[in-house]
């Protein structure tokens, strides 16, 4: 898999890179998730109020998110490349993705 062979890589480059987007873990989490939170919120509404379909704006805010899921899940992965092991770090790590792919 490209991460785990991205997250052995010695040439420096690629390890400043790994680092970088790692880092920005924690930014690039939170805009998805309120993004789905939102979006979910806007379907119920939908729902309540008997509309067909989940609505323009809930649509958008679902696919957005779920995209920029994948990004978090990728550099959450990275990020925890410098972070060390544990069993927290694996049950998150997991988690993560299968939120991800429920997005």
């Amino acid at each position: 898999m490209f991460i785990a062979a991205a997250a052995t890589s010695s040439d420096p480059v690629t390890q400043a890179w790994i680092e970088f987007v790692g880092h920005l873990h924690p930014l690039v989490l939170h805009f998805p998730l309120a993004l789905l939170l939102v979006g979910t919120f806007a379907v119920v509404w939908n729902w309540f109020r008997g509309e067909e379909g989940v609505g323009e704006f809930a649509f958008h805010c679902l696919w957005i998110g779920a995209a920029m899921a994948v990004v978090s899940s990728v550099s959450g992965w990275f990020f925890a490349e410098d972070e060390g092991a544990g069993k927290g770090l694996e049950l998150h790590r997991w988690f993560a993705v299968a939120s991800t792919v429920a997005a």
